[in-house]
């Protein structure tokens, strides 16, 4: 043991810890989102939840990261709608109407890319799907967006995910 700790204390005397550059770090942790969202889906499944419930669940548990735009108006919540979206590398996002009262949006490459990556490398049966993921992300744009006091309707078609959101 002493062997073992005097080892241990040897490497980390000269232990480097890199520096990635800022677009690995960006792409990293937009990869391990996505696989937390994989891994709650599949978890999901298998308790009989869906992936739109568990996305209404995650956005209803994390309603209080919207606070500082709530009572704000519609433009101050798409604005941090659309901030999170820009997130994700090489994500679309078209605007097809705009007002203060109704935005309608649709949006794809929002991290279902990795999930159709991983299915081809893995080669599961049982693999999440992208209407899955995208379900998931309907369920939490939905719920976050009651949260603010606002009504949201969303679907998914020809592989881009549909929102709108109104004033009540």
């Amino acid at each position: 043991m002493f062997i073992l700790s005097l080892t241990l204390k040897a490497q980390n005397d000269s232990l480097t810890i890199p520096e990635m550059p800022i677009e690995l770090k960006h792409e990293k942790a937009i990869r391990g989102h996505v696989f937390y969202i994989y891994i709650a889906i599949i978890e999901a499944r298998t308790r009989g939840v869906s992936s739109f419930d568990l996305g209404q669940y995650y956005g209803n548990s994390l309603g209080l990261t919207w606070e500082p735009v709530k009572d704000k108006g519609l433009i101050a919540y798409v604005e941090w709608l659309t901030a999170y979206i820009t997130l994700f590398k090489d994500y679309k996002l078209e605007i097809l109407h705009n007002s203060k009262d109704k935005l309608e949006i649709r949006m794809k490459d929002i991290g279902e890319e990795n999930i159709y990556y991983w299915s081809k490398k893995y080669k599961k049966d049982d693999w999440l799907t992208v209407e899955e993921y995208f379900d998931f992300f309907r369920g939490f744009f939905i719920s976050t967006t009651n949260y603010l006091e606002f009504k949201a309707e969303s679907n998914v078609e020809e592989s881009w995910l549909y929102l709108k959101i109104c004033n009540n």
